[in-house]
């Protein structure tokens, strides 16, 4: 599992700068409580303890429990089930040295730099926005009747079909065999074997057995779902005029010769497609709202520098 990306913390960081929440720097020191127990995983076992106590000191900056809980609750859901498995050690681990960089560029005075100074003035800038739409992102409500009518409206848009994907890597040019991969007409030769072999009635389990190889033909056995979504490409679509049991044809992608075959054709229920829903209605609701304030600060660009707009040859600002 991939470690906690020291850029994506140091970004974190300036953002609780930005926010006025990352401990100043020449704070005076406090006095700290014994350090909690870990368990095995090296996360700190949850006890009851004060939001401002220190729990990390890097020269005379101090960072408290509240600033580290506030940036583990801006992480994205994969990077906090990292922490939750690795525990917050790499955090502290991470936000350490992004403080010692902090410090010594400070002492070279690398903050007074007019590079800087725009820096964090677009950063502020993008902080702002995203405040702004968080905020818009509250306030838009969505009915369980706006609900119903998006979710009778779209029908097509929440078939779902099984499928049982089949997908044999290809060779990228130039590795002479030495990498992982399949020349082109041996690629379409092994789709072609395994495809007819699923046809005549074959057990997948014992067709994946048979030719499935790690990290160059990968042979599904057990089917997964797709949603019919307007977003799906069109070579995936073909799976919702198949019926249970046929094989789509093979296609061929620049990395990779794919078929799958049909399991089934389930529907998404009204309940379960609900959250779905309720996201989309929001983010439609959003959206607008994002128009209407463009409509209060007019955008001007130039379009000598910027290029005309999508779908028109007028290039007169």
């Amino acid at each position: 599992m991939r470690k906690l990306c020291f850029f994506q913390v140091m970004c974190l960081f300036v953002a609780l700068s930005a926010s006025g929440l990352a401990a100043g720097a020449g704070a005076q020191a406090k006095q700290t409580s014994p350090p909690q127990a870990s368990n095995a995983s090296g996360a700190a076992t949850q006890t009851a303890s004060d939001p401002n106590k220190v729990v990390l000191k890097v020269g005379n900056t101090q960072v408290t429990q509240a600033d580290i809980n506030f940036l583990l609750g801006s992480l994205s859901p994969q990077a906090r089930k990292q922490v939750e498995s690795q525990g917050r050690r790499a955090v502290g681990q991470q936000y350490a040295t992004m403080l010692v960089l902090s410090q010594a560029a400070q002492k070279q005075h690398l903050d007074a730099s007019p590079a800087f100074q725009k820096a964090l003035e677009q950063h502020r800038e993008q902080l702002l926005a995203e405040l702004e739409y968080q905020n818009l992102l509250s306030k838009a409500a969505v009915s369980p009747t706006e609900i119903n009518q998006y979710y009778t409206a779209h029908q097509s848009e929440f078939q779902e079909a099984q499928v049982r994907e089949v997908a044999i890597l290809k060779a990228r040019p130039g590795q002479n065999g030495k990498g992982p991969g399949l020349q082109p007409q041996e690629a379409e030769a092994r789709a072609q074997t395994i495809r007819k072999a699923l046809a005549s009635g074959e057990d997948p389990q014992q067709v994946a057995q048979h030719y499935a190889v790690p990290n160059e033909i990968i042979v599904d056995a057990q089917p997964r779902t797709i949603q019919n979504v307007p977003t799906l490409p069109a070579f995936a679509k073909a799976a919702f005029d198949l019926k249970p049991g046929q094989i789509s044809p093979i296609h061929d992608t620049p990395n990779a010769v794919i078929f799958f075959q049909v399991v089934g054709h389930p529907s998404l229920t009204l309940e379960k497609a609900t959250p779905q829903i309720e996201n989309t209605l929001r983010q439609e609701k959003v959206n607008a709202e994002v128009n209407e304030l463009k409509k209060q600060f007019p955008i001007w660009m130039d379009q000598d520098y910027f290029g005309p707009e999508l779908g028109s040859s007028n290039t007169t600002p």
